[in-house]
This record gives C-alpha cells, sequence and structure tokens, in this order.
C-alpha cells in the first residue's frame, strides 16, 4: 500500500481528501473509479474522481481457505 509522501509525490498536490471512517487497508484506482478497502466496515468503498461520490460494498468478513 502507498503511503500518504509516495501519493502525493505521484499527483505533486493533494487534490482532495475524504472522510471514510475506519481503518483503511488499502487503495486502488483508475481514471474511472478509486477503490479502498475499509477493514473495520468489511467494504470497499467506490470513490468517483469526478464527483467525490462514495458508494460503499459490502464485503465477506475475511478470507477463508
Amino acid at each position: 500500500m502507498a503511503d500518504r509522501d509516495e501519493i502525493l509525490a505521484f499527483a505533486d498536490e493533494l487534490l482532495e481528501v475524504f472522510d471514510l471512517g475506519g481503518q483503511l487497508f488499502g487503495i486502488d484506482g483508475d481514471d474511472s473509479a478509486i477503490w479502498v478497502a475499509n477493514y473495520d466496515a468489511n467494504q470497499v468503498v467506490r470513490i468517483d474522481p469526478e464527483t467525490g461520490d462514495q458508494v460503499p460494498v459490502d464485503v465477506d468478513a475475511g478470507p477463508r481457505g
């Protein structure tokens, strides 16, 4: 997972701050969406980079083998 300095270095400036709460575990994205894993809520959150709209998606709790 990228740390804050890596994200700022890539963007060269802080563009937006989102309060997602919980323990955030990972981030990924492209031009169409940013996905953030929220460990405490058992969710991934899709963020629209154009509007900032957030859509939480529930996921099953933890890996099973």
